[in-house]
């Protein structure tokens, strides 16, 4: 059964693991924190495409959270394989759609920097989507 947009049982919310992958250390263990409190798990936070990749094939995250430039890196792998997996994701960026990875403009995209609320929302839309499909 389909949920209103940003409306989710608090099981699927409270149970979710979201993968952080940002490289500013401040902003990254921030954002990990308040994902914590509003109940989520959180895996990473990761500050470089390697580590993503790391952690997406050690363990099952619901939603993601990602950085678009990684130490000078493009996080266009990371996108890769959230995107073979059926996992939604959302970008974190100071830029426009443009500074996005070519086949995913698309995509969610947070402008930095934002509020918790809005990243939480944003959360919420990403997970009520995977719970239609399961």
């Amino acid at each position: 059964m389909p949920f209103p947009a940003g409306h989710l049982p608090p099981a699927i919310e409270i149970e979710a693991t979201i993968l952080v992958v940002e490289d500013d250390w401040l902003l990254a263990n921030e954002l990990a924190e308040r994902l914590r409190r509003y109940g989520f798990k959180v895996a990473g936070p990761a500050p470089r495409v390697s580590e993503a990749l790391a952690l997406i094939g050690r363990q099952q995250v619901d939603a993601a959270l990602l950085d678009v430039s990684l130490q000078g890196e493009c996080c266009a792998p990371v996108a890769e394989a959230l995107a073979r997996q059926g996992v939604g994701f959302a970008f974190l960026t100071g830029g426009d759609r443009e500074s996005l990875p070519a086949g995913y403009r698309e995509r969610p995209m947070v402008a930095k920097p934002a509020p918790a609320s809005r990243i939480r929302e944003q959360l919420k839309r990403l997970l009520a989507r995977r719970a239609i499909r399961v």
